[in-house]
């Protein structure tokens, strides 16, 4: 079951060089549309099919209206095909806000190891956000005398 929403940090997380915490891209600006959502009593086979079918690599799971877990891309390719939905996902303790910042949101994904997290406007279900889609804004709204500091 999920225990915490996350949007300011407790501990600071250092900004992007040159930037304020003022001037950091939020999570709003580069989450993707709500992964589907899949019960927890389902097989693993049909999981995958629900993934192939709605174009995605991540399942979020949910049981009696309780978001419970998600299903990564490693877990969707691994577990059996007999194997209930259920008994093989990750669990998530942590659900972002769209106030959260990139740079937070990649911290949280390396300390606890997801690839990607949900993200809540109080109790409504809004989006996800994953590490490729952290990376990718982070990397794009870098200042370009940065990049090409680090190209160099």
């Amino acid at each position: 079951m999920l225990e915490l929403i996350i949007g300011q940090p407790k501990r600071r997380v250092p900004p992007a060089p040159g930037a304020t915490s003022r001037d950091e891209v939020r999570v709003a600006e580069a989450m993707t549309r709500l992964n589907p959502i899949v019960p927890g009593h389902i097989s693993m086979a049909a999981a995958r099919k629900i993934a192939a079918l709605k174009a995605t690599d991540t399942l979020i799971v949910e049981d009696k209206g309780n978001l419970i877990g998600i299903l990564d891309p490693e877990t969707l390719l691994s577990a059996g095909d007999e194997q209930r939905v259920s008994d093989c996902l990750k669990s998530i303790r942590i659900c972002l806000t769209p106030t959260t910042t990139l740079t937070r949101a990649r911290a949280l994904m390396i300390e606890h190891g997801l690839a990607s997290f949900p993200v809540a406007a109080g109790p409504f279900l809004v989006g996800s956000i994953s590490r490729s889609d952290v990376e990718r804004t982070l990397a794009s709204t870098r200042p370009p005398v940065i990049a090409a500091r680090v190209a160099a």
